[in-house]
């Protein structure tokens, strides 16, 4: 008897393994079915407290292309409700993500361009394609982008208004910016750190080290105070964000450009 034929039968049907991949989490940006995540983030009481949305330790970052949460979260929702093969779009990524940015940059017919400030404290190693870039004071003409992507920076970024109006200058008519913050859905108002907080303080209070806010609640209100449209949307089906191993309380944060 051959040693296959003591594997049972059903390893061998294409439909047996279909199923299987069903009941697994994917990875929408390569593609792949990991077994384990990578852990992201820590676990500080600050953030425990206020329930922080989009911090706090977590396992979420895919093992192969090393994509996290956040990241998958936003290109499903370009996948589902936004970009078009067909349309060429311009896009602005404000210190991009590598899988996000390569993801994009395959899927979709596009021009991307990508920039970053290059902070201290961070490593960086982004290719000739990302260019140097301040968010206060974009070298871009009015109405030049479609879409922008800028997430997770604004919370640390002490000039928050300008930055905003500067994402909304460069947004052509009509267009959108996703712009995802940690924020807390407890915490009625924004807490804003004081210049003279060291970033042992920071930390234990805005959670982490050069935050220079903790988001409340009250940030879409505050935005539009100052002439910023913001809303709160969300990819179509809430169990593809269990599939893709999303947070399913993470909303997407869209600024339109009227």
């Amino acid at each position: 008897m051959k040693w296959f034929q003591f594997i049972p039968q059903f390893f061998f049907d294409a439909k047996y393994w279909n199923s299987a991949k069903k009941n697994l989490k994917q990875c929408n940006i390569c593609g792949f079915y990991p077994n384990y995540w990578f852990p992201r983030g820590h676990d500080l009481p600050v953030l425990q407290k206020f329930k922080v949305i989009g911090g706090g330790k977590r396992y979420v970052d895919c093992p192969r292309c090393a994509s996290s949460d956040r990241d998958r979260l936003v290109f499903q929702f370009l996948c589902e409700q936004v970009f078009h093969p067909q349309k060429s779009i311009k896009v602005l990524h404000v210190a991009p993500e590598r899988p996000l940015f390569n993801a994009i940059k395959r899927k979709f017919n596009c021009e991307i361009s990508g920039i970053d400030n290059r902070s201290k404290g961070y490593k960086f190693a982004y290719s000739h394609e990302v260019q140097f870039g301040d968010l206060r004071r974009l070298k871009f003409k009015d109405n030049s982008f479609d879409w922008i992507i800028c997430n997770h920076v604004l919370e640390h970024i002490l000039e928050e208004k300008q930055a905003l109006l500067e994402i909304s200058r460069v947004l052509k008519p009509d267009g959108m910016a996703i712009v995802q913050i940690p924020f807390s859905p407890i915490l009625s108002e924004t807490i804003e750190a004081e210049r003279n907080w060291n970033s042992r303080k920071r930390q234990d209070l805005l959670g982490q080290w050069d935050h220079v806010r903790l988001y409340g609640n009250d940030f879409v209100d505050r935005w539009k105070s100052w002439g910023i449209n913001a809303s709160l949307s969300d990819i179509q089906q809430s169990i593809t964000k269990e599939i893709h191993h999303l947070n399913p309380f993470e909303p997407v944060i869209l600024i339109k450009k009227c």
